[in-house]
């Protein structure tokens, strides 16, 4: 019989906040988090992915936020239709 594990959200939580903190200050792109698992990603609730999206795409430099986001992995659980395209 399997058993299934929860998966948990932290590390794909703390990958949005530093691509939004990256949006913030570009200079922190070089300071890449380990990319989260699809499972991970799907965990991450609607809110939080909300808020860290809005404080990124509302950052003064939303374009490095966008590719970090892109870099992480984030595009292809959330939105493949983007991530198809980039």
């Amino acid at each position: 019989m399997s058993v299934a594990r929860e998966v948990k959200p932290d590390r794909a939580v703390d990958a949005l906040t530093w691509a939004a903190d990256v949006a913030e200050d570009p200079e922190l792109l070089e300071r890449k988090p380990e990319r989260p698992s699809p499972a991970e990603w799907r965990a991450v609730s609607l809110a939080t992915f909300r808020a860290q999206m809005d404080r990124l795409l509302t950052s003064k430099h939303p374009e490095p936020g966008l590719d970090a986001v892109e870099s992480i992995g984030c595009l292809d659980v959330w939105v493949p239709e983007v991530a198809a395209m980039v």
